[in-house]
């Protein structure tokens, strides 16, 4: 608690740096392209259209309107995978900069995060337009999309402020965390509903945290239900425990931060 306190705290108290620096953030991604930032917009619509289009010949399963449900599962997936990867080297990158003056660690993966929200509302925008497209119908049941993206922003924050601690002690951090999140992806139902697997290898899929995301995107996106409240229940528990963990963490390992980027 004494340290959620304190993280309030800082935030305030350099909320104009966090600020310039997710600025700085979303302009850098963006400066050198022709397009600018329409890329926001156009990058993951041409990603969803190219693997709907490849997935849909590939893989069907005999699964209807299967590019609704690829896209309902890619969507979450999609805000979680690049979310946490971007964050991993957030306070490396910034060595630097941290070395030369005092400022709260968390405020890079921070601003990392935040500057991603823009991207993961992109992504909900353009579902959403592919959803009506695909004949869709908006009910009293999307209005679940806001609590989730909340505890999505908390999952991301908290599993990548984490994964970026531990890749100031372990450079490795990043790849492995690369690798990991390809094998992830191929452990959510995102290309195939849980159904069409095996009852022995369907316990694999169970263990990912990451699918009880996809599952209630699909809830709600595919099959147009209220997202199921266990799954929901286990999410919330997902998103404060990784809070809770990187806090915990941090409080662990800060001093020495400064040291190891020197290193």
């Amino acid at each position: 608690m004494k340290m959620l306190v304190r993280l309030s705290r800082e935030i305030h108290e350099y909320r104009y740096f966090l600020l310039n620096f997710i600025k700085y953030e979303l302009k850098l991604r963006y400066k050198s392209t022709f397009l600018g930032t329409a890329w926001v917009f156009l990058s993951p619509l041409l990603y969803f259209v190219v693997l709907s289009f490849v997935f849909s010949f590939v893989i069907r399963g005999g699964i209807e309107n299967f590019k609704l449900f690829f896209l309902s599962g890619l969507v979450p997936w999609m805000m979680l995978n690049n979310t946490i990867l971007i964050q991993v080297s957030s306070i490396v990158n910034n060595g630097e900069l941290i070395k030369k003056i005092s400022i709260p660690k968390f405020v890079f993966p921070l601003s990392s995060n935040i500057a991603r929200l823009v991207d993961n509302l992109v992504f909900l925008f353009l579902l959403l337009g592919l959803f009506l497209l695909f004949g869709g119908r908006l009910s009293v049941h999307h209005l679940w999309v806001f609590p989730l993206m909340i505890l999505i922003f908390l999952t991301t924050f908290g599993i990548g402020f984490l994964l970026a601690m531990i890749n100031v002690f372990l450079r490795d951090t990043e790849q492995l965390v690369s690798i990991g999140f390809q094998i992830l992806f191929f452990l959510c139902p995102v290309i195939y509903p849980l159904r069409l697997l095996p009852e022995k290898l369907r316990i694999l899929f169970l263990l990912n945290p990451f699918y009880y995301y996809v599952e209630v995107f699909h809830q709600l996106f595919y099959y147009q239900v209220a997202p199921s409240l266990k799954f929901v229940a286990y999410i919330s528990i997902i998103s404060l425990g990784a809070v809770a963990l990187a806090l915990a963490v941090y409080g662990l390992v800060e001093k020495r931060i400064v040291f190891y980027l020197s290193i």
